[in-house]
């Protein structure tokens, strides 16, 4: 069935290899502050996606268009209208996103307008109009239409040469505009947060921005939001512990687009080698904030139902459908649950993973 104007949008399954989880000697106080040094794992393989997708003609996938004409462009009508929002993940960051809105400085380059949330980042970018999601071709700003950005993002007259060509394809975090004939993908290198140029390659040497389609409007219907308003990397909490000792570890996920319900959640966590969950956990506390810097609120709607293996060895849990948390882009949900580390354990830095499914309303 299809709801517009805010249609069900499906949240695939969350990873994360950065709850670091550092183990030390019984003698070291348990208060040691820390960075965690993972790297975040990618995204869950595709038997962890819910299939209850939004059947809207212009639903984002999670994979790259195959097999188009670089040189077919859409007819007009086809093309999708709104702010270019994008979010990356710098490798030298600890997970956290960072927004920013495509635009044009001085007419001549793209520039990328830094941001808090993806709401934030719309409200400073201009309109662009792009290719329909399965489509092929340029990426102009709304108030300039003959004026099209290349591949080494520069703005330039528009020609329907290929260098000004752009498609959508997949990739880890979700969907990105790639050019048709450079292969670099939209997005910027900066890593502090500042309004800086647009640039991008492979992914090699900078970040690939993950755009948030649903800003972007075509045919009179709403393009759903990628991974279902919800960052394909979860969020993950340094934790210290001394061997013998037990701690509460958080994990959870970052909003972004609005969320108003969630539905069919479920939870998974392995603990390190040498820790386990606390045996006869049978629930876990939910807690959500509208951003980064405010304050955790405490929600028995969000509170977890958990199964643990034999040992505390690993959890599986499931959280009842709630219309009763409202989030906003950039807004957070997460679960506590206590470890425990063994007396047996080797001294470390290990990494507590986790996934998280469901729906999104």
């Amino acid at each position: 069935m299809l709801h517009l104007p805010s249609p069900r949008r499906l949240l695939r399954a969350v990873s994360i290899a950065a709850t670091a989880v550092v183990v030390v000697p019984a003698a070291v106080a348990a208060a040691v502050a820390l960075t965690p040094n993972a790297v975040p794992a990618p995204a869950a393989p595709s038997d962890a996606v819910l299939t209850k997708a939004v059947p809207t003609k212009n639903a984002p996938t999670t994979t790259a268009p195959t097999n188009t004409d670089p040189s077919r462009a859409d007819p007009t009508a086809a093309r999708l209208t709104g702010p270019l929002v994008f979010s990356t993940v710098p490798s030298n960051t600890t997970g956290q996103l960072q927004w920013f809105a495509a635009a044009v400085e001085n007419g001549y380059h793209g520039s990328a307008l830094a941001a808090t949330s993806a709401a934030a980042a719309a409200a400073r970018g201009p309109a662009w109009t792009t290719p329909s999601l399965d489509g092929v071709g340029p990426l102009s700003v709304v108030s300039a239409p003959t004026s099209c950005l290349t591949g080494y993002f520069a703005v330039q007259s528009c020609d329907g040469s290929a260098m000004q060509d752009w498609r959508w394809v997949g990739h880890d975090s979700g969907l990105a505009l790639q050019n048709v004939q450079t292969g670099n993908h939209l997005g910027t290198g900066n890593r502090g947060g500042n309004d800086d140029v647009l640039e991008g390659d492979d992914g090699t040497h900078y970040p690939i921005g993950t755009v948030d389609t649903s800003f972007l409007t075509g045919d009179g219907t709403v393009t759903a939001p990628v991974n279902g308003g919800i960052a394909p990397v979860g969020d993950g909490t340094p934790a210290t512990v001394r061997i013998g000792d037990t701690v509460d570890v958080s994990f959870g996920m970052t909003a972004t687009a609005p969320i108003d319900a969630l539905q069919d959640i479920g939870i998974t966590a392995k603990p390190p080698a040498g820790a386990g969950f606390v045996v006869g956990t049978r629930t876990i506390v939910g807690a959500w904030r509208t951003a980064p810097d405010a304050p955790w609120v405490t929600s028995g709607a969000l509170s977890a139902t958990v199964r643990l293996a034999a040992g505390g060895t690993s959890l599986v849990g499931t959280v009842p459908a709630t219309s009763s948390v409202h989030l906003p882009a950039g807004g957070q949900i997460r679960w506590t649950v206590p470890l425990t580390v063994r007396n047996s354990a080797t001294p470390g830095t290990y990494d507590l993973a986790f996934t998280i499914s469901g729906q999104t309303d």
